[in-house]
């Protein structure tokens, strides 16, 4: 245990999380890697602490590689300087390579050996000729084509090797290999913010995409790495600049962080100008879609009341909504989340919830009844009966319907007016636009009073002439039922001459108005 405190004051503890489902990279989380946490005095002080033992070697034939092992022992025949160079720039790359390899593959491992195998890899990449550390490319045989030492350096957060290569050769930091991807890319996949910080420091393009389109910015915020994220938007290479462009697969940097459920890296790019309420390309999906997908409800709680809680009700290209995903994908219970819920849905719910508990006394004392416990099971949950006319006047008509929605649903009504003359159905009808009224019940006759002229001057219906009257209702989406209609249509109403009337006494009950919008 002593020895463990002296030769690693600064690990935590590694524990390597999957990749993302939707793509090969970026490939683990900030937490599956800090390697670049352990830098400091290596380099200066290689020797261990008196207090702790030397370097073990245990497991170093995982670390070293075999063409290093073997220079300048046994009966090798003699090289020329500028092989010599070469094949000990290929020992410094094959190193750094297994490094990389085995700080994800055995991160326990790699801790152990960081010390001795960081001073061997700086002594390699220190005796090679700058023109070798150009040529020293991957042959293939590592975690991609094209990579050099650059990359597994900072894909493994070996901060030492890292500052090494880029004394000795500054352009390897502005290389891709075979997929297009930078050392800060590399990186960023693994959320090793002092490697990045240092190749930000030496120029280091936080703009660059790979062949995915993805930057370092989308890399850092899929694995949720929230200080990566930061570093990426301070630097002068304008990462911010780009905060909400979209890889090849339609995704921004936000989409990620939502999808990993980092609080804190959703938290840094929204501040940072992000847009919540920016589409994927692909299914026109928010972020809060994504979160919702896949449970995270530290995140749902974060992003949804954002853009004045107007994320709750926005559809992806297929007309779902957060909620309705989240149910789709089985976390029934964080579709039940009051931020998920219709602020307006949820209002009704209480007013409802109230007024059984209050209202039947009341209605008992007034003749009324309780119109909910008359509510047949087979009833359907939206329904529109037909128009019939209460009042002619000269100005308006007043016309009334039965309507059932026992889910609160309906938005808005459309009510049509059509000419009927000679038994014979006229041209296209007129329509007038109202809206709901909150103190609409279940089941209701709601009034519409339709006016003869418009602002405008045009004309809907004549005096002495006779019309029929057909209602339409939008309504929003079912929760319980998703595939629900949200459009209701009454019959057509049975022609009605155009002639002044009175009013009919009042009935029983009462009745709720729809209030009229104005009509283009």
């Amino acid at each position: 245990m002593t020895m463990v405190s002296v030769l690693f004051p600064l690990a935590v503890p590694l524990t390597p999380s999957p990749p993302p489902r939707e793509f090969s990279y970026p490939r683990r989380s900030c937490a599956s890697s800090v390697h670049d946490t352990w830098g400091g005095s290596l380099l200066t002080s290689p020797t261990p602490s008196p207090a702790g033992p030397e370097i073990p070697c245990s497991g170093a034939a995982v670390l070293l590689a075999p063409s290093a092992s073997g220079l300048g022992s046994g009966n090798s025949a003699p090289l020329l300087a500028s092989e010599r160079d070469l094949v000990e720039s290929q020992s410094a790359l094959t190193m750094l390579r297994e490094m990389y390899q085995t700080s994800w593959r055995a991160p326990e491992a790699f801790r152990w050996e960081y010390v001795g195998s960081t001073v061997r890899a700086v002594a390699l990449v220190e005796a090679s000729m700058h023109a070798a550390l150009d040529a020293a490319e991957d042959d293939g045989r590592g975690d991609a084509p094209g990579a050099n030492a650059l990359h597994y350096a900072a894909g493994c957060g070996c901060v030492e090797a890292c500052a090494a290569l880029l004394r000795r050769r500054a352009g390897l930091n502005f290389h891709q290999d075979g997929h297009g991807a930078t050392p800060l890319i590399w990186a960023a996949r693994r959320g090793l913010a002092r490697t990045a910080e240092l190749l930000l420091n030496h120029g280091a393009d936080a703009g660059k995409a790979d062949a995915r389109g993805l930057t370092a910015l989308h890399c850092a915020a899929a694995g949720g790495c929230a200080r990566v994220c930061q570093l990426l938007l301070e630097t002068a290479s304008g990462a911010h600049h780009d905060i909400d462009r979209l890889c090849h697969a339609g995704l921004t940097s936000l989409h990620f962080a939502a999808q990993q459920g980092s609080v804190s890296a959703c938290q840094v790019l929204v501040e940072a100008g992000a847009d919540p309420g920016t589409a994927t390309a692909g299914e026109g999906r928010v972020p809060l879609h994504l979160a919702a997908a896949r449970g995270h409800t530290d995140a749902l709680e974060y992003l949804a009341p954002l853009c004045g809680g107007d994320l709750t009700m926005a559809e992806d290209d297929f007309g779902h909504l957060p909620a309705e995903v989240a149910a789709a994908a089985g976390f029934r219970s964080v579709a039940a989340m009051p931020v998920l819920r219709d602020p307006e849905e949820e209002h009704r719910e209480r007013v409802s919830k109230w007024s059984r508990r209050i209202l039947p006394p009341c209605r008992s004392l007034a003749g009324m009844q309780d119109v909910d416990a008359m509510v047949a099971p087979d009833t359907p949950s939206l329904d529109l009966g037909p128009l019939q006319v209460l009042h002619v006047s000269g100005s308006w008509v007043e016309l009334v319907a039965l309507v059932t929605d026992l889910e609160y649903r309906l938005l808005e009504y459309v009510l049509e007016v059509r000419h009927f003359s000679g038994g014979r159905e006229g041209a296209a009808p007129v329509r007038v636009y109202y809206a709901r009224v909150g103190k609409q019940r279940k089941v209701d006759q709601v009034k519409f009073k339709v006016p003869r002229l418009r602002p405008n001057g045009h004309t809907v219906w004549e005096r002495g002439e006779e019309y029929q009257f057909r209602l339409i209702g939008r309504a929003q989406r079912s929760v319980q039922d998703p595939c629900a209609a949200r459009r209701a249509l009454s019959s057509w109403s049975e022609p009605a001459l155009m002639v002044t009337r009175g009013r009919p006494s009042r009935k029983s009950g009462t009745s709720s108005g729809a209030r009229r919008l104005e009509a283009p």
